[in-house]
């Protein structure tokens, strides 16, 4: 008769080995095949669902080694990564390494097929339709469909494209009739005034309002007395040029005053110590504080509409990302040199002002507002604002590349 101990084993490897089973069920087989040169420290792999959820990573791998790694995945799309940090791949400078992905013993990418040879870093994109009865559906829609299971810039590169592409310039005066049907408030007073980001008190009355058309400025005198068009990302940072200077996206209704007062100063969050003006609804021009990385004189906006401007934000960098590299709007105004990497087509915004705007994004949500008003934006001017309609590609763009976002606090 078996002890206590046999039969606990038994069962214990009994459980163990029905886990395993319900673990495979009928997954596919994907297999990675590596052989490493000498640097294989270098070297790491991972592969992503639809979702951007790590499926299975690797890395460590000892020099000069060949490694076969069998994986089951489940029906779907899939993004494979591999990145030699290195910046040489790993043929064939420092040894003959190599790497093949095969999806059920057909090979779909290896370090030198449709992308050319392999340096820093590949991304592939599939999916396992031509394996399974279960076909892959994207969580995209048409719209946004050849961005499908991409990250980091290749993401925001994919989105440049379809945002261009379907942009028609509007002109600059034809804004005034846009706001008067598109930006009104229908939320907290709801009496269709002029919804003015730089006056608006969301819990409270506000201080005065704008009649849509009968109040736009001329010259203003003081807040109160007429509304403007603000571009969010300053004018002056683009030299007032076309087709930036006209895209509604980053153009909001403000008060004529507080858009004096704001001038050219990027969004930012003021020291408390250093305050030099405040608006009707709280809105601030003053010092940046210590902990936000950047202590120059900056404009804040109250919490209620800092997302809204954070994906402005977030839109430009992505629409004219050809544009601010090839014209460097670093160089145009000491706030650009502040707020912008030097032509670069990529981050665009220097890591202060991107930590920032991901928190402003995440701590104030779009708002059925923004939804209403992007729509209304596509038929405007033929595009629209992706940082609205999926919210979490700010995170793939940006966190993806490694952004390590500095913690601070708010005085």
């Amino acid at each position: 008769m078996p002890n206590v101990y046999s039969i606990l084993i038994f069962v214990l490897v009994s459980v163990f080995a029905s886990g395993c089973k319900d673990d495979q069920g009928d997954k596919l087989n994907l297999t990675l095949k590596l052989n490493t040169d000498r640097y294989s420290e270098e070297l790491s792999w991972s592969i992503f669902n639809s979702k951007h959820e790590i499926v299975r990573t690797g890395s460590g791998y000892e020099s000069n080694a060949e490694y076969e790694i069998p994986m089951g995945v489940d029906p779907g799309g899939y993004r494979f990564e591999i990145s030699d940090s290195g910046g040489d791949g790993v043929c064939c400078s420092y040894g003959n390494g190599s790497f093949e992905l095969y999806l059920e013993g057909d090979l779909i990418l290896d370090d030198s097929g449709t992308f050319g040879d392999f340096t820093d870093e590949i991304q592939h994109r599939f999916n396992t339709d031509n394996y399974s009865d279960d076909k892959y559906e994207s969580p995209l829609n048409s719209y946004y469909q050849t961005a499908d299971l991409l990250a980091g810039y290749e993401l925001k590169s994919a989105l440049h494209s379809i945002l261009k592409n379907n942009y028609v310039t509007a002109d600059f005066d034809d804004l005034w009739g846009f706001f008067s049907v598109n930006s009104l408030d229908t939320r907290y007073e709801k009496d269709s005034s002029i919804l003015d980001r730089y006056s608006e008190k969301p819990a409270t009355v506000d201080s005065y309002s704008f009649t849509a058309i009968d109040q736009q400025c001329g010259d203003s005198l003081a807040e109160g007395d007429c509304y403007e068009r603000e571009h969010s990302v300053p004018s002056n940072w683009f030299d007032g040029d076309a087709p930036m200077n006209s895209d509604v996206h980053h153009i909001f209704p403000v008060d004529g005053a507080v858009k004096a007062a704001r001038g050219e100063l990027p969004y930012g969050e003021v020291d408390s110590r250093f305050v030099s003006f405040t608006s009707s609804n709280g809105s601030k021009v003053g010092a940046g504080h210590l902990e936000l990385g950047y202590t120059q004189p900056v404009f804040e906006p109250i919490d209620e509409f800092k997302g809204d401007f954070a994906r402005a934000y977030f839109y430009i960098a992505t629409r004219y990302e050809d544009v601010i590299a090839k014209d460097d709007w670093h160089r145009n105004t000491k706030e650009t040199t502040a707020a912008l990497v030097e032509e670069s087509s990529d981050q665009v915004y220097q890591s202060w002002l991107i930590t920032m705007l991901l928190k402003w994004h995440e701590s104030d949500p779009v708002s059925a507002e923004e939804i209403s008003r992007n729509d209304a934006a596509e038929i405007f001017q033929g595009n629209r604002n992706p940082f609205i309609d999926h919210p979490d590609f700010a995170k793939y763009i940006w966190t993806h590349e490694g952004f390590e976002a500095a913690e601070y606090h708010v005085y």
